[in-house]
């Protein structure tokens, strides 16, 4: 109703007094409003969430990536898609991060942290009224999320504390950038025992303490384990 209103383009103070007339959809939209039986149903409120699985996405136009614990997503958008508004990316975005971790997030409570603040507003709000384009996506979304979710929300994050989700939507990541799954990992040492250093690794996805990176690095860091010191200088060959 609030988008048929607005197509008129009234002004609030200048057309205050100015009659329209309703249309018939706009009436059927409001029927149940006048049904007492109705509003005096309610709505269950279900248990309050103490804990809400929290998913940090990031779009621009080139791609998305969406971060869960640790775990990451992402994609690349087509020629068609990147031509889009980059809140109607994040919105995208936030659907398709969804349902990459859905098998994990099924009747959870979600939160959504986004530095998009229009896409937060959306889904807080369950659409909005300045773009239909926008309203349809979170309409998408939230019929999308309401039988496999439990709740799901979102908030704002500023762009420097998603460095994560940021720098992946806008990088590829480079050749041979993976690792195994912890659980994985842990399920290879208790047969062959725990390993002491992790090699051709990353800080970013080591498994070890102590690890060496094929990479070259750029400033001389530190790496500390019990009882020792490992430096790698701005080369291939670690001392």
């Amino acid at each position: 109703m609030q988008m048929w209103l607005n197509s008129f383009h009234l002004d609030a103070k200048w057309h205050r007094h100015r009659e329209v007339r309703v249309s018939q959809r706009c009436l059927h939209s409001l029927s149940r409003w006048g049904d007492r039986a109705y509003l005096l149903m309610g709505a269950p409120m279900g248990a309050i969430p103490s804990r809400r699985e929290t998913v940090t996405v990031d779009a621009c136009l080139s791609g998305w990536d969406a971060v869960w614990q640790g775990r990451t997503a992402q994609g690349q958008w087509s020629a068609q898609e990147g031509v889009h508004h980059i809140n109607v990316l994040e919105l995208r975005a936030v659907l398709l991060a969804l349902k990459h971790f859905l098998p994990q997030l099924a009747d959870r409570h979600v939160l959504v942290r986004s530095d998009k603040m229009s896409a937060v507003a959306h889904i807080n709000h369950q659409g909005g009224t300045r773009s239909v384009q926008l309203l349809q996506l979170s309409q998408n979304l939230l019929s999308w999320a309401s039988p496999r979710l439990t709740s799901l929300r979102a908030a704002f994050l500023p762009g420097d504390r998603s460095q994560v989700a940021d720098f992946l939507s806008r990088h590829k990541p480079p050749p041979g950038e993976w690792r195994l799954h912890p659980e994985v990992v842990e399920s290879i040492w208790s047969l062959f025992g725990k390993a002491e250093v992790d090699l051709f690794a990353s800080e970013e996805l080591r498994h070890c303490p102590l690890w060496f990176s094929w990479t070259e690095v750029t400033s001389r860091t530190l790496w500390r384990t019990t009882g020792q010191t490992v430096s790698c200088m701005p080369s291939r060959h670690c001392l």
